[in-house]
């Protein structure tokens, strides 16, 4: 299984109705021909639904002056934002020039910057999400008990009359 950042969460999921522990596996280990960004059972631990997330990481944004030879641009100074998708290996590698710097002209004159553009670079990862499906119950009141539907539900009963569910209080574990 790949490598494991386990970031343990315990959340409820209302809307895909999943309930219980959940954990994040970097990558997504979605099987063949499943779609990834839906829900699916994952194949080896049961009672665990997992979706995988494509995630925009943003690593750093550079600002650096631009020029123009259009004549239409001497004198306005213009700022502008430009987003560039590097691979996800290469993303230690990317640096900001640590200072603006200005050019000169052939006759060793300053040239006037046209503007100033921030670079924003950034690449896509993926991420797999699982929660447990199956329901846990704790401190289960007196004359109740916890009868299983199937490996993965379960349900808090009366003890005397099965067919009627437990009135007192549950707690939910997971």
């Amino acid at each position: 299984m790949k490598k494991v950042g386990i970031i343990a969460l315990i959340f409820i999921s209302i809307s895909s109705g999943v309930r219980g522990a959940c954990y994040q596996i970097d990558g997504c280990d979605a099987p063949e021909g499943q779609n990834p960004l839906e829900y699916w059972s994952h194949p080896v631990e049961k009672c665990t639904s997992c979706r995988c997330e494509l995630q925009r990481v943003d690593i750093t944004t550079c600002s650096e002056f631009y020029y123009s030879t259009k004549k239409s641009t001497v004198g306005q100074f213009v700022e502008k934002e430009e987003e560039t998708e590097v691979l996800k290996e290469d993303a230690e590698s990317v640096q900001c020039t640590s200072t603006l710097s200005f050019q000169y002209d052939e006759n060793q004159e300053l040239v006037i910057p046209a503007g100033l553009k921030h670079v924003t670079y950034f690449y896509y990862d993926t991420t797999t999400h699982c929660c447990s499906t199956s329901s846990s119950y704790g401190n289960i009141p007196p004359g109740c008990m916890e009868i299983y539907e199937d490996e993965c539900t379960s349900s808090i009963v009366q003890e005397d009359d099965p067919t009627q569910p437990c009135n007192g209080p549950l707690f939910f574990t997971g």
